[in-house]
């Protein structure tokens, strides 16, 4: 598999005095600063609002990195699957690895998908242990 470098991933512009990564407008927020929005997540709606709000969200982050790694034709499907940790460490979230696989393709057609995985370094681990 091809070493994905951020450059790769992102095309970062700034336009009028602000910043487009990939032809779309973007914000530059701390970790610090996201903790303290989840802090108050937990104080005004609670601890298991915030976590499907988050677990939402995370979900909407992957599928559209997982839209953006499909227009690549270069790659197989399990190359494509395979760039998700990379992509998860490049923009920061966390270092993560597959550590099992159980794949099956047959006739371009998924017949079985299993993997597992380790995230290491989260920025949300580092900081909840802040807190």
């Amino acid at each position: 598999m091809k070493t994905l470098r951020l450059h790769d991933l992102l095309n970062i512009r700034q336009e009028n005095e602000l910043i487009f990564a990939n032809n779309e407008r973007a914000v530059v927020v701390s970790t610090m600063e996201f903790g303290a929005m989840q802090s108050d997540l937990i104080e005004n709606i609670g601890i298991n609002r915030m976590k499907t709000f988050f677990f939402k969200y995370g979900y909407h982050l992957g599928e559209e990195d997982a839209k953006e790694v499909a227009k690549n034709r270069s790659l197989n499907m399990l190359e494509k699957i395979e760039h998700g940790p990379i992509i998860h460490a490049l923009k920061g979230h966390a270092k993560s690895r597959i550590t099992e696989k159980d794949f099956e393709v047959e006739d371009k057609e998924i017949k079985s998908f299993r993997f597992k995985g380790i995230w290491e370094n989260s920025f949300e681990a580092e900081q909840h242990l802040q807190s």
